[in-house]
This record gives C-alpha cells, sequence and structure tokens, in this order.
C-alpha cells in the first residue's frame, strides 16, 4: 500500500489513517496553495495542482486526489471567496456548474478552445485571479 505522511497523529500510516484525516490532508494543502496572504496571491493554478500530483500516491491517498478534482467550480469558487458572497454573480456561478476543477485545468492547457471553453475560463479566472479588497 501506498506510504503516507510519518507526522499523522499518533504516526498512523496508509490505511490506518481515517478517510476523513486523507481528505482534510488534501484540502488543507489546496486551500494553503490557493489562499491570499497579505505578503503573496493565490499560487497559479496550475503550479498548485502540480504539487498536489507530485504529492499523490506519498502524502495524499490517490482516491482522494482523485475525487477532489471532480469539485464543482462553482462550489469551488464559494469557497476561495468565502467572506465576499456578496461580490459572486450567480449567473456565474450557475455556468461554472457544470464543471470540475479536473475540466477546467485541461482546459486551460489546451490551445485551441471553444467559445464555451472560453467563457469558462475568463469567468473561473476572473475570480481565482481578483485581487484584495481596499475598502
Amino acid at each position: 500500500m501506498t506510504k503516507f505522511t510519518d507526522s499523522y497523529p499518533d504516526n498512523l500510516k496508509g490505511d490506518d489513517i481515517p478517510l476523513g484525516g486523507k481528505i482534510l490532508a488534501v484540502a488543507d494543502v489546496f486551500d494553503a496553495l490557493t489562499s491570499r496572504r497579505q505578503y503573496q496571491d493565490r499560487l497559479d493554478l496550475e503550479k498548485v495542482i502540480k504539487i498536489i500530483d507530485t504529492e499523490t500516491g506519498t502524502s495524499f491517498e490517490p482516491f482522494v486526489v482523485y475525487n477532489f478534482k471532480f469539485l464543482s467550480l462553482d462550489r469551488l469558487i464559494r469557497i476561495l471567496e468565502y467572506g465576499h458572497s456578496d461580490a459572486l454573480d450567480p449567473e456565474d456561478l450557475k455556468k461554472l456548474h457544470d464543471y470540475s476543477l479536473r475540466e477546467i485545468v485541461e482546459i486551460r492547457q489546451k490551445s485551441n478552445k471553444t467559445d464555451a471553453e472560453l467563457e469558462i475560463e475568463n469567468i473561473f479566472m476572473r475570480y481565482y485571479l481578483r485581487q484584495y479588497r481596499t475598502d
């Protein structure tokens, strides 16, 4: 079986780590890499996914990462923009609903995008790259 971090509480490893702990590990790293700080903005989305992919099978359970990538973009934006929900356009969120994190990464890597893909990419990235509020 895969080895997971030796620093887990009680030195649990692999299948001994509860599923909830495995899910939180992926979510925590994603949050850390995509959180805005006063000294740094969000990491590039592709870089975030590359870091997670690199650690899959070592620090992260592959099944958890696979399913994490199916998180819908509207839900992801709501999480990333927590505390700024008044700035979210419901129509944008409707358009993002049928696309996942995995799909936006694939779309961003394509050279020939459909009009629909361009629209989804533009909507998602507008929120992902949004700067801090100054008010």
